[in-house]
């Protein structure tokens, strides 16, 4: 195999020739892993933090699990959490770094291995090393070891063997400077996603059963609404259609064919057969059975699956469809709940018909409709920023990472 010109071939593959190559073990102070007993949980006291808690961006210690400060004092003299260490992920979900950077006590599960970073001398920078621990060169090394295809669980001598790259530390700080400066946009977009999300709550809570700007209200089954608005049973106003599974299908897109919809987004079909049930974009589905029965969705174009339900609004000079699926998606929670069925759950008919739902005026119903719909629009916009962001993140990761972009130190 050729080498390019100012690399050399390692462990890990092609690296510039100034990097080194180690193991984990040999770059930090200890590697060890949480409490293999589970302890006594109590409802205060001090965080006991497992996988799960871990996977998002910030930890929400508000759910998770606490444990006394006997247990905890006693847990530490084996494995003693410290700001600036790494958590690694080792059982279940593996292979997730998180840099300790807050100052709070806690205490580790067994699920989580524990990255101690050297204070003095240390070749390694541990924000840079918590980006390889995350990255995909790493996870690679991780199912080459593995004696299964899915790994699910990782042992500590196999940690400890992990290659890692070693550039100059004035070189790690700037690629740990650039791959922050990228996860702190992501962060402030996840910020704006969910603040977002919180106004269409609050709108959609407001909007729904308050309308727009209303002075007399009644009283009804459903509550107090608006007195112009009435109350019907979705029944009367939309019909069920439950879709079937194709005669045949294809791969590809051919004459006079259409999308074949399911929740399953390994494989893409289409199907001729006109026999299905067939819904446009501004039709309403239900999800019918499975594991997500009750879910509401819109925007879909093709043939539907079996599984779904597609909501025919019978005058569509009163209705918008829109707005209907706006408010099942509020009542979605509730729906879900209602499911029947002992093994695979589905959503029951009769409670879908006789559903309660507030009418407005088709002028107010579009109203709304255009109120949330400019709501969705914006969540879209920062969807489509994150993901734009997240694979630059990854583009960044993979070139930086093993030096195929040199920074300038």
């Amino acid at each position: 195999m050729k080498v390019r010109e100012g690399f050399k071939l390692t462990e890990i593959g092609e690296i510039p020739k100034e990097w080194e190559v180690d193991k984990l073990e040999n770059l930090v102070d200890k590697i060890t892993d949480g409490t293999h007993s589970t302890p006594n949980y109590q409802d205060e006291g001090i965080p006991f933090l497992r996988v799960t808690d871990i996977q998002k961006n910030n930890i929400d210690w508000n759910n998770v699990k606490y444990i006394s400060q006997e247990e905890h004092l006693e847990l530490i003299k084996r494995c003693n959490p410290e700001k600036g260490d790494i958590l690694y992920s080792k059982n279940g979900t593996i292979g997730i770094a998180k840099i300790i950077d807050w100052d709070r006590e806690f205490s580790i599960f067994v699920s989580l291995c524990l990255i101690k970073i050297k204070k003095e001398k240390s070749k390694i920078n541990n924000v840079f090393l918590s980006y390889f621990l995350n990255s995909e060169k790493c996870m690679k090394q991780i199912k080459l070891r593995a004696k299964q295809g899915t790994v699910t669980n990782l042992h500590l001598e196999e940690i400890r063997e992990l290659d890692i790259p070693i550039p100059p530390l004035s070189e790690q700080q700037k690629i740990a400077d650039i791959l922050s400066t990228v996860d702190e946009q992501i962060e402030n977009v996840d910020k704006l996603i969910e603040k977002t999300k919180e106004l269409k709550k609050g709108l959609m809570q407001r909007l729904l059963t308050k309308g727009i700007v209303h002075k007399e209200f009644k009283k009804t089954e459903i509550g107090v609404i608006p007195k112009e608005w009435e109350v019907k049973k979705l029944g009367e106003l939309a019909e069920i259609y439950k879709g079937k599974k194709p005669k045949r299908m294809f791969k590809y897109i051919q004459e006079d064919v259409k999308r074949y919809i399911t929740m399953e987004d390994t494989e893409v079909y289409y199907t001729d057969d006109k026999t299905c049930v067939e819904c446009s974009k501004d039709d309403v589905i239900i999800l019918w059975d499975g594991s997500q029965a009750g879910i509401v969705l819109t925007e879909l174009e093709g043939y539907i699956a079996s599984t779904m339900a597609l909501l025919k609004f019978i005058n569509k000079e009163r209705n918008v469809n829109k707005y209907y699926y706006y408010y099942l998606a509020k009542k979605q929670t509730y729906i879900q709940n209602l499911t029947a069925g002992t093994g695979i759950p589905h959503v029951q008919k009769d409670i879908i018909e006789n559903l309660l739902i507030p009418i407005p005026t088709i002028s107010e119903q579009q109203k709304i409709t255009d109120i949330l719909s400019s709501v969705d629009d914006q969540l879209e916009e920062y969807q489509a920023k994150k993901e734009k962001l997240e694979i630059l993140k990854k583009g960044l990761m993979q070139k930086l990472l093993t030096g195929k972009i040199r920074v300038k130190c």
